[in-house]
């Protein structure tokens, strides 16, 4: 008697190998891969097709999937940094996350920022005659 061999689903798979927890993987609007624990082989395969399902309507995915990271979250913890290993340019640091970059970034999601945002950063600042050195740091 010959031994039945399971169809492989895509998408849909077994992170340890006889441990019975099933993961999905799959890619959303922006292209990003994620992944999402299931629990049994069934309930991951119709998490899968919902979540494909998801992608293809445009409908928005589940709060828990997303991690929104805003550069004002951001900017306390890099003060922070500068402020505890000592950098002589702390104040600098300081000055330009307050002056300049939280204005301009402040409410933008750190995942969402791109090169044209950057782009128009660097425009902005050199419309206010600041050098190419002060902008780069």
């Amino acid at each position: 008697m010959k031994a039945k061999t399971e169809v492989k689903q895509r998408g849909v798979f077994e992170k340890c190998p006889g441990s019975g927890v099933w993961w999905v993987r799959f890619a959303d609007r922006a292209g990003r891969i994620r992944r999402e624990k299931a629990g049994s082989k069934s309930a991951a395969t119709q998490l899968y097709m919902r979540r494909k399902n998801q992608v293809r309507e445009q409908t928005k995915l589940p709060e828990n999937l997303r991690v929104v990271v805003r550069i004002s979250d951001i900017a306390p913890a890099i003060e922070k940094d500068y402020k505890a290993n000592g950098q002589k340019s702390y104040d600098w640091v300081e000055r330009r996350l307050r002056k300049h970059i939280l204005p301009f970034f402040g409410t933008m999601a750190a995942s969402e920022l791109g090169t044209d945002d950057l782009n128009r950063y660097v425009d902005k600042r050199q419309d206010e005659g600041a050098s190419n050195a002060s902008i780069n740091r």
